[in-house]
């Protein structure tokens, strides 16, 4: 089972989308796949070993470097797309997410950045 946090700076528009996403999970057959949580940003790193990736809402993209090098980042961190962050749906996620994650594993500690679904 994978597992994802959503995150944002204060929590309002993370966790609309979380419970989105978390409806959807037995509705289309995720639930064995992905497990859903919610952390604020700024203490996601209390956290990383609750998690396999970390989804930063795209408001988040300019603080990434600064988190980074003060806590490190010993699960993949990456930036959900604008375009897709409104309309996110429990299949994009968990896609996304095993992406990141199956690329983290190959190449550790890179820093991946979702940008219109193009990896930096």
């Amino acid at each position: 089972m994978l597992r994802v946090c959503i995150c944002c700076g204060g929590g309002f528009s993370s966790s609309v989308l979380m419970r989105k996403v978390k409806s959807e999970l037995v509705e289309k057959g995720y639930d064995d796949k992905l497990k859903i949580g919610f952390c604020p940003f700024k203490e996601v790193h209390e956290h990383y070993g609750e998690y396999d990736v970390v989804m930063a809402c795209p408001h988040l993209s300019y603080k990434l470097d600064e988190y980074i090098e003060k806590y490190g980042n010993q699960v993949p961190i990456y930036v959900i797309p604008a375009m897709m962050y409104g309309t996110m749906n429990v299949k994009e996620v968990y896609q996304d997410a095993l992406d990141i994650y199956e690329g983290y594993k190959k190449h550790i500690k890179i820093r991946c950045i979702f940008l219109e679904k193009t990896i930096i």
